[in-house]
């Protein structure tokens, strides 16, 4: 006996059927492909603003800029393909049961976080009010005592220390958590000027991710970097982070508006980094 007919599963059916016999270059899919290939031209040419930004502020004369590109083209010419395990290779000298956990804090070596408390406050209100700290951030942080207390008590909030050897250096944490769909935005600073540079903000990222993955539940961590920032992009895709997308001319600062690069990190691809499903429990 013939089943019935499902009209929807049907047309579905038909649908998917079609996108997948769709050639590439009929009109259907070069409109799919110039949408993929616009995104990634808007990604390269916000990089390549960063990097001559970047360069003429270490004291690259604009006018050698023509030069620098040629020896980039050299340098392009030799290389191999990125390796796909780029984020594996950064995390090697992590070691999961190197991690000390007591609750929502966490040690590694020298290095710790442990949730945000009362006599933290004047640490974080001085952080913040220096430049720096506030043009991180697309919303900047209150820089009253008072109004930042009631910032970091909101529950959609959830911030640690950072402490090196017990001393208060930075904050990181989530910002706008979403418990419907179990996403949240990190944000993360280095408050403390002689404590910047030594991979702090690194092994910091590492430890707090267990705790966003683990005891926060979250399914996803998006962040939101300023200028397309070559250094960031670079250390946040050592992370697991990708590129989502970019925000063009999202926020203003300095008197200009600037593009802000949005990028992620799934649970799952947290777990494949960290060995599997299952890997990251006892951190729970």
């Amino acid at each position: 006996m013939n089943e019935p007919r499902n009209p929807s599963k049907s047309s579905a059916q038909s649908q998917a059927r079609n996108q997948a016999d769709t050639p590439a270059n009929s009109p259907e899919g070069r409109t799919r492909g110039a949408i993929s290939d616009e995104s990634r031209h808007r990604m390269l040419r916000l990089v390549t603003k960063s990097f001559c930004r970047e360069i003429v502020d270490y004291g690259v004369d604009v006018r050698d800029l023509l030069k620098v590109s040629g020896h980039v083209l050299e340098f392009a010419s030799v290389q191999t393909e990125r390796p796909p395990t780029a984020a594996i290779e950064a995390f090697r000298r992590f070691a999961l049961n190197e991690v000390a956990t007591d609750g929502a804090t966490y040690r590694m070596g020298p290095t710790s976080l442990r949730p945000l408390a009362e006599d933290d406050l004047a640490h974080v209100v001085r952080w913040v009010a220096r430049d720096d700290v506030q043009n991180s951030t697309l919303v900047p942080y209150p820089t009253h005592e008072d109004e930042l207390r009631q910032h970091m008590a909101s529950p959609t909030c959830s911030y640690h220390v950072i402490a090196h050897d017990g001393r208060p250096a930075g904050l990181i944490g989530a910002e706008d958590i979403d418990g419907h769909s179990r996403r949240a935005e990190m944000r993360k600073f280095i408050g403390e000027p002689d404590m910047r540079g030594r991979g702090l903000g690194t092994e910091a990222t590492f430890l707090w991710l267990h705790h966003a993955f683990g005891k926060l539940g979250l399914h996803k961590v998006y962040i939101h970097t300023h200028h397309g920032n070559a250094r960031n992009l670079k250390l946040n895709r050592s992370l697991g982070f990708e590129v989502e997308g970019v925000l063009s001319e999202e926020h203003r600062m300095g008197g200009s508006f600037v593009d802000i690069v949005r990028m992620g990190l799934l649970e799952g691809s947290w777990q494949e980094l960290m060995g599997g499903p299952g890997s990251t429990d006892s951190l729970r």
